[in-house]
């Protein structure tokens, strides 16, 4: 397995050392070069790897993967290394990396640069201070109460500072830009495409929609508009409310206009709020502790187990709904006996109750996310973004996610990259969605072909595992047991891309994104049907979870103790959702499948969906003539 093209391709900083000054400009020419004295080398040793490694020269799967790894340790560090000292959209590159798009990158990787989807490089305060001044015209103090030194949080073209604002009092924050930053980002990104069309003309389609989506982030009046439209067509749906038990709930922060220019972005403050790695980590804690381990220990079994299934060629998947909702409810169950044992002065017998029935010990804390919710509701979200809204963030990496409590609240960030499509083009989209789930190959190529995409040789074959990979999977099943890059070589070999419509390009890389993100919480989602999918592995222990331990509950007069039943080891747990049944994991295809029929109704080109109840007898009939074959 080629383990790092991807991640050397995704970086993408390799770029065509010598270029023309009167092209790049002399300043971005000296980006490239210093790039390319990490990049280029490490490329070239990745390709010479895998010639080196090829099993036609003899050499064992373990062998080569040995090489990758030791090629892994080397180059992730150094790479990590050069973007921090570069920045610029070489951030976003290594973003891509730790968000696990399009699972071109070893867990290596991805672990070296998820620093950068929280604790990207910062200006100095004195810098912040002079665009605020300078774009709102006056002192900052003329505006602002409260202004916070030390930035909330820093990403590839500004920071975030916590704020008052003046009179009112208001909690916000306010993104300002780094000055410059809008020139460095057209040469990283002209310098990535000329490295593409030398070594990967499949990808320059991409960079060339995605240069023209990120323009649009260096202009913060823009995005003050599309956060109020974002927001108010997110407000307006109930489900995202997160008003049910088991409903989480997505919020879209306001932008407070009158403070907002092309530099500076103020927005109301999710409060409170942390940033989803910081959650994420409290989640490791909280198993480490169910699991009677120390985080350390934990990430590192995690880590190994990762790795052992990255050269397995197969995917880990995690608990489902139901069994998280289990580990939820025993945190919530324990912090409530602690508070009912406090009310009586008794506090103090809590650990030593806990130890005598069995039951691991824990503090107050914050109960985790359902991961497997949380993944479905963000897929779900970005759905509707696309097929109802026909406006959506083409960016939707983890950085831009928060934890907003109280509740089990989501906050979306970040939307300087939205993507707007009209009714006919998600119309097309949603025929190919739709063709995608019934496993229609002539509607998934005719549908490709609507939408712009053109091969040398049209060969049905070739245009839908084009399809799939963009807007459904790209694990290894469905990659054929090769690395994508490889893969998209292969396909690429085969029948060369002559075309694609840019419209279309942007939903590809946000469901490649929130596949990314679900992958990397072990939570895979496929569209395949149960009886398209290929034969399933021996169940295996989910990872960080693999028990419940024994629970305390709370009642009014006494607490006793339960055993509930064992996390998922491959049955069907919960028929109310889908994820915990083993032969249907919804998917990017699945997942935006109800919005897709919906559209395509409202259009006249699907009857209309039938009542409820004829439904439900239908179902019902259907059912009973199975049991009764």
């Amino acid at each position: 397995m080629l383990r790092a093209i991807g991640g050397a391709a995704t970086v993408g900083g390799a770029a065509a050392s010598y270029v023309a000054v009167d092209t790049f400009g002399y300043d971005n020419l000296k980006r490239s070069m210093s790039y390319n004295q990490v990049a280029i080398p490490g490329f070239v040793a990745y390709k010479y790897t895998d010639w080196k490694t090829k099993p036609e020269r003899g050499v064992s799967p373990e062998e080569r993967n040995a090489a990758f790894a030791k090629l892994d340790e080397e180059w992730a560090g150094k790479a990590l290394e050069k973007i921090y000292e570069l920045r610029g959209f070489y951030v976003k590159n290594g973003q891509m990396i730790a968000g696990n798009v399009g699972d071109a990158a070893p867990p290596i990787w991805q672990d070296t640069m998820k620093p950068l989807l929280d604790d990207c490089p910062n200006i100095p305060f004195e810098v912040v201070k002079g665009v605020v001044e300078k774009d709102l015209g006056g002192d900052i103090d003329d505006f602002f109460d409260d202004f916070e030194t030390k930035p909330l949080a820093a990403a590839s073209i500004g920071q975030v500072h916590r704020a008052r604002v003046k009179g009112t009092g208001e909690r916000v924050v306010v993104k300002v830009q780094y000055p410059g930053v809008e020139g460095v980002f057209r040469g990283d990104v002209r310098t990535i495409k000329t490295f593409c069309q030398l070594a990967m003309p499949e990808h320059v389609p991409v960079f060339d929609e995605i240069e023209k989506q990120f323009m649009t982030e260096f202009d913060y009046v823009k995005e003050a508009e599309n956060l109020s439209m974002i927001s108010a067509n997110i407000a307006k749906e109930p489900k995202f409310l997160g008003k049910g038990a088991h409903e989480i709930g997505i919020v879209v922060p306001k932008p407070i206009t009158k403070l907002c220019t092309k530099n500076v972005l103020t927005m109301e403050e999710l409060h409170p709020a942390q940033k989803l790695a910081d959650g994420l980590k409290e989640d490791l804690g909280t198993f480490a502790k169910l699991r009677g381990m120390t985080p350390e220990a934990l990430t590192e079994e995690e880590r190994k187990l990762d790795e052992q299934a990255w050269a397995e060629g197969r995917e880990r998947e995690g608990p489902g709904a139901a069994e998280m909702d289990k580990v939820i409810g025993f945190v919530d169950q324990s912090n409530s006996a602690r508070q009912w044992l406090g009310r009586f002065g008794l506090g103090w017998a809590y650990p030593a109750l806990a130890r005598t029935m069995g039951a691991p010990v824990l503090e107050k804390a914050r109960a985790p996310m359902n991961h497997a919710r949380m993944v479905d509701r963000l897929l779900e979200v970005h759905g509707h973004e696309i097929f109802v809204d026909g406006a959506f963030n083409g960016d939707p990496h983890p950085g831009n996610f928060l934890l907003v409590q109280p509740g089990n609240m989501i906050g979306l960030i970040d939307y300087g990259q939205v993507k707007v499509m009209t009714l006919e083009q998600r119309l097309v989209l949603a025929r190919l969605i739709k063709a995608l789930c019934d496993g229609d190959d002539e509607k998934i190529a005719a549908s490709m072909y609507e939408a712009g995409f053109r091969t040398k040789h049209q060969k049905q074959d070739v245009i839908c595992k084009m399809a799939r990979l963009y807007y459904d999977r790209n694990n290894k099943a469905s990659t054929e047991g090769l690395h994508v890059q490889l893969y998209l070589e292969k396909l690429q070999a085969e029948d060369p891309i002559v075309s694609q419509a840019d419209d279309y390009l942007m939903c590809g890389r946000v469901a490649v994104m929130l596949r990314g993100f679900g992958d990397a919480l072990h939570q895979p989602r496929s569209m395949w049907p149960p009886l398209l999918r290929p034969p399933l592995p021996p169940p295996r222990p989910p990872p960080l979870l693999p028990s419940v331990p024994p629970r305390l509950i709370y009642s009014r007069r006494s607490i006793h103790i339960t055993r509930p039943t064992p996390f998922y080891q491959g049955k069907c747990q919960d028929t109310h959702h889908p994820h915990d049944h083993p032969n249907h994991l919804p998917g990017t295809a699945q997942a935006w499948l109800p919005f897709a029929e919906a559209l395509l109704r409202e259009a006249g080109e699907l009857p209309p969906a039938a009542p409820a109840e004829v439904q439900r007898r239908a179902k019902l009939a259907r059912r009973n003539s199975r049991l009764h074959k």
